[in-house]
């Protein structure tokens, strides 16, 4: 990994505001954990409100923290880097619509981006890049909204599913072709890929993963396209992922022994 230097920032593992999948890619990569993502607007206000602005999203990470168990000493190790961007003039003056810092115990990375994001601080096993995936999109909401409705209406083949726990094995192993995720959703859990099994979480920390984002990054990896809608539906209900398979998934080896079901994790809309 290439170490590039800011300007009067530290030197950070990852700089830029170029957002493609091979940079969303590398951020979620999975790493020593607690990764702590930030996503916040810049405004370009000349009265500093932008760099305050920061400086409570990383208040607001060491809260986190805390009630995660991470130790005082260790929570400030590991956000200290991210100071060095609230004191970045170059950073609030850049002309960008929106900033994401990321920092875990082996990592610091900043990305400006051009499309818009909100204030979002999560604590997690991986950093969260979901919020940069309108970088990538090539579609118009309206678009993403009639693909759907086309795939939804003509999939008989099992090719289109919407179960998380079919969902994630098959993006991690490659088998996404498109992925529509709703941009307000939030599914917490673990995946083990040896077992192809999804654990269910209540919410964020360290030994939790943001399945959707999960998901996306790795059918990215895999050279699938990821796309981002406002609201997700299917079959008249919302749901929090949509994914087209390159060919229609087969059962899990245990399962057809007649294992017993894993509950599919439930998705939240914020």
């Amino acid at each position: 990994m290439t170490i590039r230097n800011a300007g009067s920032l530290r030197a950070t593992d990852l700089w830029t505001s170029h957002v493609d999948a091979k940079t969303l890619i590398e951020i979620g990569q999975e790493r020593l954990a607690p990764c702590v993502s930030m996503f916040q607007p810049i405004a370009g206000a000349v009265d500093g409100s932008d760099a305050r602005a920061l400086g409570g999203l990383i208040a607001r990470a060491g809260e986190l923290l805390k009630a995660a168990s991470i130790s005082a000493r260790q929570a400030a190790a590991i956000l200290h880097p991210a100071l060095s961007v609230v004191d970045a003039p170059q950073v609030w003056r850049s002309g960008s619509n929106g900033i994401a810092v990321f920092v875990s115990p082996e990592m610091f990375a900043v990305v400006l981006t051009g499309t818009q994001v909100s204030v979002q601080v999560v604590v997690a096993r991986r950093f969260v890049t979901r919020q940069l995936l309108p970088a990538l999109e090539d579609l118009t909401d309206f678009e993403v909204r009639s693909v759907l409705a086309s795939l939804a209406a003509a999939s008989p083949d099992g090719r289109v599913v919407i179960e998380t726990e079919v969902v994630v094995p098959a993006a991690v192993r490659g088998l996404v072709a498109e992925l529509y995720v709703d941009r307000c959703a939030e599914v917490w859990g673990r995946y083990d890929p040896t077992a192809s099994i999804v654990t269910p979480m209540t919410g964020m920390g360290p030994d939790a993963d943001d399945l959707i984002d999960l998901a996306a990054v790795r059918t990215l990896a895999h050279s699938g396209r990821v796309h981002v809608t406002d609201r997700l539906e299917a079959g008249g209900a919302r749901t929090p992922m949509f994914a087209v398979l390159a060919r229609a998934p087969q059962a899990p080896a245990a399962r057809q022994a007649g294992s017993t079901k894993q509950d599919r994790p439930a998705g939240r809309l914020r």
